[in-house]
C-alpha cells in the first residue's frame, strides 16, 4: 500500500467537502445536526459500508449482507446529493460530485479491507513514524513571525 492509492479516499472525501455551500434557505432544517454533520455522518457511513463489504467478501459471508451494506451506501449517497448544496469548483472539475468520489470512497474502502493485517500493521506503523516525523519537524521548523 503506497501512500498515493491509501490517499485516494481521502481526496475523494476532501472534493466533496470543499464542495459544499451553505444555502439554508433552499435546505431543509435539521435540529440536532448541522449540515456538515449530516454531510460527514454520510461519508462515514459510505466509508463504515465499504469496509464492512469488503470484509464480507474476504471472509466469503452471504451475499444478502453485501447487498444491505450497498443498499445503505445509496441511501446515503442519495442524502448527500439532495440534503447537501455544491459549489462550482474554481479550479479542477469532478464530474458528478457527490457520486463519484462517493463510489470512490466506497470502492477502495472495500478494497482496503481485504488486505491482510500485516499490511495494517505495517500501514499503522509507518503512519504514526510518519506523523511523529511531521510533528517534530513542524515543531523545530516553524515560523512563528
Amino acid at each position: 500500500m503506497s501512500g498515493p492509492v491509501h490517499a485516494i479516499p481521502f481526496v475523494s472525501l476532501c472534493v466533496v467537502a470543499l464542495r459544499w455551500k451553505d444555502k439554508s434557505a433552499s435546505q431543509y432544517p435539521t435540529r440536532w445536526i448541522s449540515k456538515r454533520g449530516e454531510g460527514i455522518t454520510c461519508l462515514i457511513v459510505i466509508a463504515c459500508c465499504g469496509f464492512a463489504t469488503g470484509l464480507l467478501y474476504r471472509f466469503s459471508a452471504s451475499f444478502i449482507f453485501a447487498i444491505v451494506a450497498i443498499v445503505i451506501v445509496i441511501l446515503a449517497v442519495v442524502a448527500l446529493y439532495l440534503r447537501q448544496m455544491y459549489a462550482v469548483a474554481p479550479g479542477f472539475s469532478c464530474p458528478w460530485v457527490p457520486v463519484v468520489p462517493a463510489v470512490c470512497i466506497f470502492f477502495n474502502i472495500f478494497l482496503f479491507a481485504q488486505l491482510h493485517y500485516e499490511a495494517w500493521v505495517r500501514f499503522i506503523v509507518l503512519s504514526i513514524i510518519s506523523v511523529a516525523i511531521y510533528a517534530i519537524y513542524g515543531q523545530y521548523h516553524a515560523n512563528p513571525a
